[in-house]
Order: structure tokens, then C-alpha cells, then sequence
């Protein structure tokens, strides 16, 4: 039995054409923070973009880390990886979005009522409660992580777009 959410999606060069559209739009140049999805990398690809961009500290926002397609992705693997090459992982539930709510994008042309649930539910949390140990108590830079390429089809967005409306730039690797 499948039991893989069917959520709206982009084709593989219409994600890449936004993720392009994303970063000309909202790049710095010196940036405070990075986003990156790990969709379509090998771990070693992904671990020399974050080297590449300097990054200290990844910060996996997923709800549940784990990935049945790329092993090497699922939390336990993926620290082991980091660490060993000198980026420090750390994990925050607290910044993912459950399955249930994924599933409100079920059967729709959007995720916008994802993106609702998530700007209502999570965000807040993340800006009042943690944005000052998101600054102050890791390493930097920092690299938000998920799974989509198009920084658009994920939560991360969200977070990048709160964070830019404060005054702070970023990047998507």
C-alpha cells in the first residue's frame, strides 16, 4: 500500500525555472542564512554546495526526518555525514509541518492552505520564541533544510520570507 501524500507538483523544469525566479528575487549578497532542498542531490553534492557556501550549522525543519527514497537524508545518517565534515547538524521538528497538514494539499492546484495553516500555526513561534537562539546560539552561517529543490514547494520559504520582512538576508543553495 502507498502511503505517500500526492501533493501539487511542479515538473522537474518548471521547479527549477522557479527556484531560479526565487533567487533572483531574493538573493544577498552577503546573506545571514542559506536554504537548500535535497531533492536530486547525492549527499556528497549536497555536503560540497553547504562547504561551498561555508556553512556551519544545518538546521533540518523537517517533521519527520526521514526519507525512504534517499537513506542517506534520514537524521541519524545525514548528522553522521555533516558532522564528519565539519557542519554541525541540528534538528527542529517544532519547524516542519505534520503530515496531516500536508495533507491539506491534497487533490488542489496550490499548497496555499498549507502555507496558511503554516504562517498561522508555526511562524509565529519561530520569530517570537526562537528567533533570538536562531541568531545568537548557533554556529553561522546556517542552512534551513527540507526536501523540495523549488524553495516555493516548501515551508522554508515561509521562514526565508519572515526573516527578509525583519531585515535579514538570505540565499536558497
Amino acid at each position: 500500500m502507498d502511503t505517500t501524500l500526492k501533493l501539487p507538483e511542479k515538473t522537474a523544469s518548471e521547479q527549477r525555472l522557479s527556484k531560479a525566479y526565487w533567487n533572483r528575487n531574493h538573493f544577498s549578497a552577503n546573506p545571514e542564512f542559506y536554504t537548500i532542498g535535497y531533492s536530486g542531490q547525492t549527499i556528497q553534492s549536497f555536503i560540497t554546495t553547504l562547504q561551498k557556501a561555508g556553512v556551519a550549522t544545518l538546521i533540518d525543519i523537517r517533521f519527520t526526518p526521514v526519507s525512504r527514497y534517499k537513506p542517506d537524508f534520514s537524521k541519524t545518517n545525514l548528522k553522521n555525514a555533516l558532522e564528519s565534515n565539519g557542519i554541525i547538524y541540528t534538528h527542529r521538528p517544532d519547524w516542519g509541518i505534520p503530515r496531516d497538514i500536508r495533507a491539506y494539499g491534497i487533490g488542489k492546484d496550490t499548497r496555499n492552505d498549507i502555507w496558511r495553516w503554516y504562517d498561522s500555526n508555526v511562524l509565529p513561534n519561530i520569530v517570537s520564541d526562537n528567533l533570538n537562539e536562531f541568531f545568537n546560539s548557533l554556529e553561522h552561517p546556517v542552512a534551513l533544510m527540507c526536501v523540495e529543490l523549488d524553495p516555493t514547494e516548501c515551508h522554508r520559504h515561509r521562514v526565508f520570507l519572515e526573516l527578509e520582512r525583519r531585515g535579514f538576508g538570505g540565499r536558497d543553495l
